[in-house]
C-alpha cells in the first residue's frame, strides 16, 4: 500500500497550484494518449440508467485505469475529482473522508460558485447610539455560533455611529465561528460540498449532472486491519446515502476484498465494471499506444542509428503485452534511459524479441537481471540489492541521504549515488523535493513476492519484507532508540512501529528455518520494546497526533497475537502504563484516560484489548508500580469508571455494578467522585428495569454534584433523572421538555470546550429534546432539534456513524418516509439483522427493531415486521428492552 504523501497546503484549498489536479492528468494525457472510446461509451451507458450512482471500475496493475480517470475527468463540464495516487508509486492525496469532501467541495465553488446557495453571506449591521451612560455598553449582535459555509465567501459588515457612548461597543460577539470544515461532521460535510451543490444544479439545469472522479481505492486497502475505516474515501462509499439523482460517481481500484461493503451498500446503485488485458478492445488499445510510439521521430531516428526499427519493434512488444499497457510503457521507459545512458548491451537485450519475456513480472526480472550484470564482484549484495530492498518496504518516498541511511550506506555515498543512477530504470526521483521510490507498485510486489523467492530464476532479486522490515526498524532504533526524546525524524517516530508490524504479519505467511523464526521473536521483542519506552511514547506523542499511537498499539497487539502471543499482554501492559502515568500528572497528559477512551472505545476490532489495557490501569499493584502511592487510589478510580461505562455499553450490567458497588465502598471517594459512580449505579438500575430506584440514584447523584460544586455535572444527573421520571409516566412530556430547555440554558451560559462534559451532554440535552418529540409526535420540535444535531460538533469530531443514523431513521419514521426509514434502520442494524438467530445484545436495540418494524410494516413488508418486533422481544431486559417490549406486544397483538 503506498502511503499517502503529507500536504503541505490545506485540502482542496483554492489557492493551491493545482486544485483540479491538473498537472497529474495531463502527465496520464500527454502523448502518446489513447483515448478509449469503447469503455468511456460503456461507462456513459451505466451513468444514464436512473438506478445507477457509482459505476466501480476494477482491474489488475497496467490496465490503465488512472488514464481512464484522468480523461474521464475532461468529458464532462462538472467533473471534480480525487486522485489518491501519483504513478501507482506516491500518494497524491491523503485519503481520509474530510480531505475527499473538501476538494470536491472547492472544485464545484470554483467551477460553479452559483450552485451555493446566497454566494455572498452577509451580516450587515448597522447601529446609532448616541448618550448611553457612563460604563454602558452596546452590542450590533450577539450569536451563540455562527456557521459559516467553507465553500463560499462570508462577507460582514459593520457600521456604527457613536456619540458618546463613554463605554464599549462591539459589533459582533460569538462564542463560536464555524467555518473550518476540517471540523464538521463529514454528514454535513457531504450536504455542502456536494449534495446541496447537486439540488441547486437540478433546479437550475435539470439535464445537467456531476460527475465525480475518484481513483485508485486499492491504495487505502489495509489488509491486515479488519473491516473499512469510516474516516477513508472507500468507508465514506461504503456508509454515504443516495447521492441525488444527478450525481455520477466513477471510481476506480484493483480488486480487493473491502470493496465488497461498497458494493454491498450500494446494491443496484452500484455497477462495476472489471477490465482484463486480454480482451480484444484492450490489446487493440495497447496496439494504438504502439503505433503512437512508433509515429515519435526522434526516438525512431535514435533507434535507427542504433540499428533497430522502432516501428517494426514496439508493435511486436504491444503483441508480447497482450492489452497490459504497463508492460508496454515499463519496456518503452527503459528503452529510452538505454538510448540516453547509450548502453548498447541493455538496447539489445530489450530489443531481441526472442530475449523479451512475456509478461510484466518477466519483464521486471529483465531489467533487473541487465542491472545485476553491470554490479562489479560483490556490489550487487552490499550496495544495489540494499538499495532496492529500503525503496521496497518504505512506507513513505525516501530523499536520498535517509535512504542511504536506512539501507546502511551512508559511508559509501559514491558508490550508492553511481548504483542509484543504474537503477533508474526502476526508480523515479521526485522533480519536487527529489525524494526517491519505486517507479511502480507492481515493482515492489514483484521484488517481495514468494514467487520470486521460490523461482530459481528470480531468487537473487528477492526482498524479504521480514528481514528488511527488520533491517530498517533496527536502523531506525539503531539511531534512535536509546533516547527518543532527541528523535525530530518524523518518519522514524510514525513508521518504526508499521516496519515492524509489517515483518511479523509476513512472517506468518512463510515456512521459516530456525534462524528466520529466531529473528521474528528478535523482531516481536522490539516491537514490545519499542511500545514500552515512555521516552518514544512521550516524543511521539508531543510530535504527533497520540491517537494514532494508540491506534498503532492495537495493530501491534493483533501481531503480536498471531505471531507471538506470549508478548501480546506486555502491549497492552505498556499502553495501561502511559495512560495511568498521563493521568496521575496534575493535568493529565496527552495520552490519558481521555485519549485513550476516543482511540479505542468506539472501534469493534479493539474491545479484547481495550479490555486488557483497563484491567491493568485499574489493578493496585501495577498503579503501585507505575505512579506515586498517594495518587493511586485516584487513577485507580478513573479506570475503575471507565472499565464499568465499558462493560456497561456492552450489556454486561452485573459485573459493570459489581465495579460500582466497589468504589461506593471507598470512603475516600471525593463528592464529585460520588456523583459519578451514584450515576452509574442509576444507569444500570434504569437499563434493569429498576426505574424508582433508578431515579433516585440520579437524583443523589445531582445533590453529590452540587456539594462537589460542579453545576455542570448536576445538571446532567437532574435532567437523566427527568428522563427516567418521563418514561415512568411520573412527569409530564410538557414538564420534561421544561426541564431539559433549562438545563439548554444553563449550558449555555457556561465554558464548553471541545471534549468536555459540557459539550457533549449539551448535545444530550438536544438528543433528549429530538427523542421527546419524536416518542409524541411533535414534528415541529423534531425537526428543529435534528437540525440543531446535524451541526453538532461533539458528533461531528466524533465521527461515529450511528449516531445520525438512528437520527435520520427517528425522523423518516416520523414524517410517514417508510422506505427510507427502513433503509436508515438496514445501515443501523445491518441488512441481515432479519436473518440473525438472535438480535444485537446492544442498549437500545430493542427500541430500534421496533422502530424497525413499524417502518417494514408501513412500507407494506409486514412478515418482515413481525419477524423484527419477534427478535425485539428476545432483546435481554438489561439493555432497557423492559420499556419497549410492552408497546412491542401490543402491535404483535394487532398484526394477529
Amino acid at each position: 500500500m503506498t502511503v499517502p504523501a503529507q500536504r503541505s497546503d490545506a485540502p482542496g484549498d483554492p489557492t493551491s497550484d493545482d486544485l483540479f489536479s491538473a498537472a497529474l492528468i495531463n502527465r496520464y494525457l500527454a502523448e502518446p494518449f489513447i483515448p478509449r472510446t469503447w469503455l468511456a461509451e460503456r461507462i456513459e451507458a451505466d451513468f444514464a440508467a436512473p438506478s445507477c450512482r457509482i459505476v466501480l471500475v476494477t482491474g489488475p496493475a497496467g490496465v490503465g485505469k488512472s488514464a481512464l480517470a484522468a480523461w474521464m475527468t475532461q468529458r464532462h463540464g462538472l467533473s471534480p475529482r480525487y486522485f489518491l495516487r501519483v504513478d501507482s508509486r506516491v500518494g497524491h492525496s491523503c485519503g481520509d473522508t474530510h480531505d475527499l469532501l473538501i476538494s470536491l467541495g472547492r472544485q464545484l465553488a470554483a467551477l460553479r460558485p452559483d450552485l451555493f446557495d446566497d454566494p455572498q453571506v452577509r451580516i450587515d449591521i448597522e447601529s446609532e447610539i448616541g448618550q448611553v451612560a457612563e460604563g454602558g455598553s452596546h452590542t450590533g449582535l450577539e450569536a451563540r455560533q455562527i456557521t459559516a459555509n467553507p465553500f463560499k465567501p462570508l462577507s460582514v459588515r459593520i457600521r456604527q455611529r457613536v456619540e458618546m457612548l463613554e463605554g464599549r461597543s462591539t459589533g459582533i460577539t460569538t462564542d463560536r465561528l464555524d467555518a473550518d470544515p476540517e471540523l464538521m461532521d463529514p454528514r454535513q460535510l457531504q450536504r455542502l460540498a456536494l449534495f446541496d451543490p447537486a439540488r441547486a444544479l437540478l433546479k437550475k439545469d435539470p439535464g445537467a449532472r456531476i460527475v465525480v472522479i475518484i481513483d485508485a481505492l486499492d491504495e487505502l486497502d489495509e489488509p491486515h486491519v479488519p473491516g473499512l475505516r469510516p474516516d477513508t474515501v472507500t468507508g465514506w462509499l461504503a456508509n454515504c446515502p443516495t447521492p441525488p439523482d444527478n450525481v455520477r460517481i466513477m471510481a476506480t481500484s484493483r480488486p480487493h476484498p473491502r470493496l465488497r461493503e461498497v458494493v454491498l451498500h450500494h446494491g443496484e446503485r452500484l455497477h462495476e465494471i472489471h477490465l482484463e488485458p486480454n480482451t480484444a478492445e484492450a490489446v487493440a488499445d495497447v496496439r494504438a499506444y504502439a503505433e503512437a510510439v512508433a509515429g515519435d521521430p526522434e526516438f525512431g531516428a535514435a533507434l535507427r542509428s542504433r540499428a533497430v526499427n522502432l516501428r517494426h519493434t514496439v508493435h511486436a512488444v504491444a503483441e508480447r503485452a497482450a492489452g497490459n499497457f504497463l508492460f508496454l510503457v515499463s519496456w518503452v521507459r527503459a528503452v529510452r534511459g538505454a538510448v540516453e545512458d547509450d548502453r548498447p548491451d541493455d538496447l539489445r537485450a530489450l530489443t531481441d524479441l526472442s530475449r523479451l519475456p512475456a509478461d510484466l513480472d518477466g519483464l521486471h526480472e529483465h531489467l533487473l537481471s541487465q542491472i545485476h550484470g553491470r554490479a562489479q564482484a560483490g556490489q550487487w549484495d552490499e550496495i544495489w540489492h540494499p538499495l532496492l530492498a529500503t525503496l521496497a518496504v518504505a512506507r513513505a518516498p525516501l530523499p536520498e541521504a535517509r535512504l542511504l541511511h536506512w539501507a546502511g550506506l551512508a559511508g559509501r555515498r559514491t558508490a550508492a549515488r553511481l548504483a542509484l543512477r543504474d537503477l533508474r530504470q526502476l526508480v523515479v526521483r521526485d522533480p519536487g523535493d527529489g525524494a526517491l521510490s519505486l517507479y511502480h507498485a507492481s515493482v515492489t510486489r514483484f521484488l517481495t513476492s514468494p514467487e520470486t523467492d521460490a523461482d530459481e530464476n528470480r531468487w537473487l532479486y528477492y526482498v524479504d519484507p521480514v528481514i528488511h522490515n527488520q533491517r530498517l526498524a533496527h536502523q531506525i532504533l539503531d539511531t534512535y532508540g536509546a533516547n527518543w526524546t532527541t528523535c525530530e525524524d518524523d518518519y522514524a517516530l510514525t513508521h518504526v512501529l508499521g516496519h515492524l508490524i509489517s515483518a511479523l504479519d509476513a512472517g506468518l505467511d512463510d515456512t521459516r528455518e530456525p534462524a528466520d523464526r529466531t529473528a521474528l521473536a528478535a523482531c516481536a521483542d522490539s516491537l514490545a520494546t519499542v511500545i514500552e519506552d515512555p521516552a518514544y511514547a512521550d516524543t511521539r506523542a508531543a510530535r504527533l497526533d497520540p491517537l494514532d499511537l494508540f491506534t498503532d498499539c492495537l495493530a501491534a497487539h493483533r501481531a503480536l497475537t498471531a505471531a507471538a502471543p506470549g508478548l501480546a499482554p506486555r502491549v497492552a501492559r505498556a499502553v495501561a502504563a502511559h495512560a495511568v502515568r498521563a493521568e496521575a500528572r496534575d493535568t493529565p497528559g496527552p495520552l490519558g484516560a481521555a485519549a485513550l477512551h476516543a482511540a479505542l472505545v468506539y472501534r469493534t476490532d479493539a474491545d479484547a484489548f481495550y479490555a486488557a489495557v483497563l484491567t491493568s490501569a485499574a489493578d493496585r499493584g501495577f498503579l503501585s508500580a507505575h505512579i506515586p502511592g498517594r495518587r493511586v487510589p485516584h487513577v485507580r478510580g478513573e479506570f475503575l469508571r471507565t472499565q464499568a461505562g465499558r462493560l456497561r455499553r456492552h450489556g454486561a450490567v452485573t459485573e459493570a455494578e459489581a465495579l460500582l458497588a466497589e468504589l461506593a465502598r471507598d470512603d475516600t471517594a471525593t463528592a464529585a467522585q460520588r456523583s459519578t459512580d451514584l450515576y452509574d449505579q442509576g444507569y444500570a438500575a434504569f437499563l434493569r428495569g429498576e426505574i424508582r430506584p433508578a431515579h433516585e440514584l440520579m437524583v443523589r447523584s445531582a445533590d453529590a454534584a452540587r456539594e462537589a460544586g460542579n453545576e455542570v455535572s448536576a445538571w446532567v444527573s437532574r435532567s437523566i433523572a427527568a428522563q427516567f421520571a418521563y418514561y415512568g409516566k411520573w412527569l409530564s412530556a410538557d414538564d420534561y421538555e421544561r426541564e431539559l430547555n433549562e438545563m439548554d440554558a444553563f449550558l449555555e451560559t457556561v465554558p464548553r470546550p471541545a471534549g468536555s462534559m459540557a459539550e457533549r451532554f449539551r448535545m444530550n440535552c438536544h438528543a433528549h429534546l429530538f427523542d421527546l418529540a419524536v416518542l409524541e409526535g411533535n414534528g415541529p420540535l423534531a425537526e428543529r432539534e435534528w437540525h440543531v444535531l446535524d451541526t453538532d460538533p461533539w458528533i461531528r469530531r466524533a465521527q461515529n456513524p450511528l449516531y445520525h443514523l438512528r437520527f435520520d431513521a427517528r425522523l423518516a419514521l416520523l414524517r410517514g418516509e417508510a422506505s427510507g426509514a427502513c433503509d436508515h434502520y438496514e445501515a443501523l442494524l445491518g441488512p441481515d439483522v432479519l436473518d440473525a438467530t438472535e438480535p444485537p445484545q446492544n442498549e437500545g436495540t430493542a427500541r430500534d427493531l421496533l422502530d424497525y418494524g413499524r417502518a417494514l410494516a408501513a412500507a407494506g413488508r409486514t412478515p418482515e415486521a413481525v419477524h423484527a418486533w419477534r427478535l425485539a422481544m428476545t432483546t435481554p431486559d438489561h439493555t432497557a428492552a423492559w420499556l419497549w417490549k410492552p408497546r412491542v406486544q401490543r402491535l404483535l397483538a394487532e398484526t394477529g
